[in-house]
């Protein structure tokens, strides 16, 4: 069993590699359907709340339910994710 830790890495890799940062943005509900079993939804609700409190994640339109990574805390997140940000040029 997976402890809420990982599930957050994982929502952070899965965000961080579709390049989910800035002006993009995933709903709610697809990243709760992309890749994870059905009895772990309610575990992936808990970890991306956990990341919103931490910062992490935030709306990027709330009336939609759309997600993105913090810009802000790039650094932060490349730490736990051990990926590099992609480089706007």
């Amino acid at each position: 069993m997976c402890n809420m830790e990982e599930f957050e890495k994982k929502i952070l890799l899965k965000l961080s590699r579709r390049n989910i940062w800035g002006s993009k943005h995933m709903r709610f509900n697809t990243l709760l359907k992309c890749g994870w079993e059905p009895h772990q939804k309610g575990l992936v609700k808990n970890a991306i709340k956990s990341l919103m409190r931490k910062g992490l994640i935030i709306w990027a339109k709330k009336e939609k339910k759309a997600l993105q990574l913090n810009k802000e805390k790039s650094k932060e997140i490349t730490n736990i994710t051990g990926e590099q940000k992609w480089q706007e040029q």
